[in-house]
C-alpha cells in the first residue's frame, strides 16, 4: 500500500531591513504630521476691575504651547530669547470717559541690553489708545531670557507690564494683545538665541514646526462697574441706621429693673 500525505507549504516573508536613511525618513514624516508648537502672547489674567481712576496692572508673557514636540526656546540648540516686542490695542470702550492705557513697563532686568522702545499714544501709531514695546538682551550675552522667568509659568517668558487707568464710564473698555507694528515694523521681533528663529512668523526648526504669533491676538477686557445711585446710598444708609436704632432699644429694654415685686415669703 502507498502511503500519500499532503504537503503544506508555509510562505515566510523576507525579513525586512531599513537603512538608516529610512528610518530617519519615517521619523520625519510623522513628526510632520505632528500638531505644530503655537506661540501667543498672554496676559495674566482675561478681566480687570477697579473702580474709577484707579489703576489695573496687566503683566505681558509670551506663551509656548509644546503640543508634544520639543521647545525651540529651550531646546533645539537655543537657550532663550535674544528679543521681544508686542502691541495692545484699545478697541470697543464706552463713552465719552474709558479706561486707557498710561503706561507701558518693560522687563529690562532679563532684557538689558540697553534703552527698550517704548509707544504709549505715540504719534507713530494710529489707534487712540495703543501701546508698543520692543526689547533684547545685551549683544555681549551669550544666555537668552528662558521660560520661567521672574517667576512666570513653565511655558511662558514674562515680558512687561501695562498700567490701565480705570475710566469714570462705567463698562466694558476692550484690549487685544499680538505682534508689535510700527510703520510697518512687524515680524522679526520675537527671536530666540543665539540663532534667532522668528516666533513672529511660523516656520520649522530641523524636523519641528511651529506656528508664530502672526495676526493672532489676545482680548482682555477692563472693567469700570457703576457708581450706586444716590438714592440707592441713602436707603442703604436710612436701613442700617434704623437696624441700629431697634438694636439699642432692645438692648435698653433687657437692661431695666422688672416692675413684678416677688411676694413675701410666709413663715
Amino acid at each position: 500500500m502507498k502511503m500519500y500525505t499532503d504537503r503544506l507549504t508555509i510562505k515566510v516573508p523576507k525579513k525586512i531591513i531599513l537603512t538608516a536613511a529610512q528610518v530617519a525618513l519615517c521619523i520625519a514624516v510623522g513628526q510632520t504630521r505632528a500638531t505644530p508648537i503655537t506661540y501667543d502672547y498672554v496676559t495674566d489674567k482675561s478681566s480687570y476691575t477697579a473702580a474709577a481712576g484707579q489703576t489695573v496692572s496687566v503683566k505681558v508673557f509670551l506663551q509656548e504651547n509644546l503640543n508634544g514636540n520639543t521647545s525651540i526656546i529651550s531646546g533645539h540648540g537655543e537657550n532663550g530669547l535674544y528679543g521681544a516686542a508686542f502691541e495692545v490695542l484699545s478697541g470697543s470702550r464706552p463713552s465719552p470717559n474709558p479706561s486707557l492705557m498710561t503706561a507701558l513697563t518693560l522687563n529690562t532686568t532679563d532684557f538689558n541690553g540697553g534703552s527698550p522702545t517704548v509707544f504709549v499714544n505715540n504719534p507713530f501709531v494710529s489707534n487712540p489708545n495703543e501701546a508698543d514695546g520692543q526689547e533684547q538682551i545685551s549683544n555681549g550675552n551669550t544666555m537668552g531670557v528662558p521660560l520661567a522667568n521672574q517667576g512666570a509659568p513653565a511655558n511662558e517668558v514674562y515680558l512687561g507690564m501695562l498700567t490701565i487707568t480705570v475710566g469714570s464710564t462705567p463698562g466694558t473698555t476692550n484690549f487685544s494683545l499680538g505682534e508689535y507694528d510700527v510703520q510697518g515694523n512687524a515680524g522679526y521681533n520675537t527671536i530666540t538665541n543665539p540663532d534667532g528663529y522668528d516666533l513672529d512668523g511660523s516656520g520649522t526648526v530641523g524636523t519641528t514646526s511651529y506656528t508664530g504669533v502672526g495676526t493672532m491676538t489676545t482680548p482682555f477686557t477692563v472693567i469700570s462697574p457703576p457708581t450706586p445711585e444716590p438714592t440707592s446710598m441713602a436707603l442703604l444708609t436710612f436701613g442700617s441706621l434704623a437696624m441700629l436704632a431697634r438694636r439699642r432699644h432692645r438692648a435698653r429694654q433687657n437692661q431695666q429693673p422688672s416692675d413684678h415685686t416677688p411676694l413675701p415669703s410666709r413663715v
